[in-house]
């Protein structure tokens, strides 16, 4: 088990007063349907037994789910490395619970925030999410100051809305408070283990969100504290049984303000139904495939004039063999954040998987593309993905790919641009 004495010291964080028990075979009884709704899935790793986090992450990413993995801030990270690695080396992002102590009153409180970032940034990858509390511009400011951008309210009231964090003058508006949404109890709950009656009560909870106008926000923590090696197939199979039939969207907290600062920019939403779509022509794609190989560095702009979004899903249309002269292609944006390279020795693409994993892409496309793909037993980024998909469609055998960098792999977006947006 994971040593966690400084976090329950510290953290100020207290189970639901009510978690109800049952048998992890049971029938999830609520079904909601709820297409405005975006879920923050958090995995919270501290106190778990063993394998824990593992096999929660291996759930997900089995339904393409990324995650945010919290972590106390204050905290050794050694004992983490396991999950620190593959974090970094997936679509999940790594985030920090910041104690009371920590939470910084203004600007001269940000030293001490980023040498406490430090150990994590080193043991892992750059830290974007924090679960700390807001609600004062002197509070806000520093912590996007610090680099965080995904702000998950420790204390917000069932009521709240995302919004937009507070910042200083000539201060870029780039974070965004994440409510955790109208849980009936402590919010969100840290029920373990996850047991159907706890995903019942997730359920629910969609379903009172799901009234609000615009899209909304729920926070989903999978605790490992009190939860078992048992959680991974009750959690598989409620996102099969219920979760990829409500509509709603399930990501980390980096997908979810994504999404929000969309819709605030006035984009079109997702919301379950038909998407807008861009025209390219076919022989742009055909251009596109033979210009993406072997490249170090991926180009901002394609022959053709196609941006890397544009090519990568016009690329997967022609995978599954439509040959048009003109494609349709979904508004979408470009990856959000920058993924890490796949294991070494995973040039050679799985076509089947390949192409399993486009088409659940292409049947409900995102606001923005994964930054990562599980396909087969490897996890690809983005910019590896698209290299493969130019490699089938110029039908090489095998399908391989290369390691290689995004145009611009510090900012959000990594250079790709969007569909649709010139």
């Amino acid at each position: 088990m994971i040593p966690s004495l400084w976090w329950l010291a510290s953290s100020g964080i207290a189970t639901a007063a009510t978690c109800p028990l049952g048998d992890p075979g049971a029938a999830f009884r609520v079904m909601p349907q709820t297409p405005n709704v975006i879920v923050v899935v958090e995995v919270w790793p501290v106190g778990a037994p063993e394998g824990w986090a593992d096999a929660v992450l291996d759930a997900l990413d089995r339904h393409t789910v990324s995650a945010v993995v919290i972590l106390p801030i204050g905290a050794d990270p050694a004992p983490f490395q396991g999950v620190l690695t593959r974090v970094a080396n997936s679509g999940h992002t790594l985030g920090v619970q910041i104690p009371e102590a920590l939470v910084p009153s203004g600007l001269g409180d940000l030293g001490a925030l980023r040498k406490a970032l430090k150990p994590w940034e080193q043991a892992g990858e750059p830290v974007k999410t924090a679960v700390t509390r807001v609600g004062s511009a002197s509070i806000e400011s520093t912590l996007q100051k610090a680099g965080l951008r995904s702000l998950l309210d420790a204390s917000g009231a069932a009521a709240d809305r995302p919004r937009i964090a507070a910042h200083l003058d000539g201060q870029m508006a780039m974070g965004m408070i994440l409510p955790p949404g109208p849980w009936s109890e402590d919010a969100p709950s840290r029920c373990a283990p996850f047991v159907p009656p706890v995903a019942d009560q997730l359920a629910r909870t969609l379903e009172r969100s799901s009234g609000s106008q615009g899209v909304a926000v729920v926070r989903w923590a999978l605790a490992g504290r009190g939860g078992d090696l048992g959680d991974a197939a009750v959690l598989d199979r409620w996102l099969t049984e219920v979760g990829s039939r409500s509509g709603a969207r399930f990501g980390s907290a980096d997908d979810a303000r994504g999404a929000v600062f969309l819709e605030m920019r006035g984009r079109p939403e997702h919301t379950g139904g038909e998407r807008a779509a861009h025209s390219v022509s076919g022989e742009s794609v055909t251009q596109a495939a033979a210009a993406l190989r072997d490249l170090p560095v991926l180009p901002s702009e394609l022959p053709g004039g196609l941006n890397l979004t544009e090519a990568f899903l016009g690329l997967a249309m022609r995978l599954l063999g439509n040959d048009e002269s003109t494609l349709h292609v979904p508004e979408v944006q470009g990856p959000a954040q920058l993924a890490g390279p796949s294991a070494p020795g995973s040039d050679v693409v799985d076509r089947a998987a390949l192409e399993g994993w486009v088409r659940s892409l292409l049947a409900d496309p995102p606001p923005e593309l994964p930054s990562a793909a599980r396909i087969g037993s490897t996890v690809y980024p983005a910019r590896e993905v698209l290299l493969a998909l130019a490699s089938a469609v110029r039908g090489d055998e095998p399908i391989r790919t290369n390691p290689t960098t995004d145009p611009q792999p510090n900012a959000r977006g990594l250079g790709w641009g969007a569909v649709g947006v010139e």
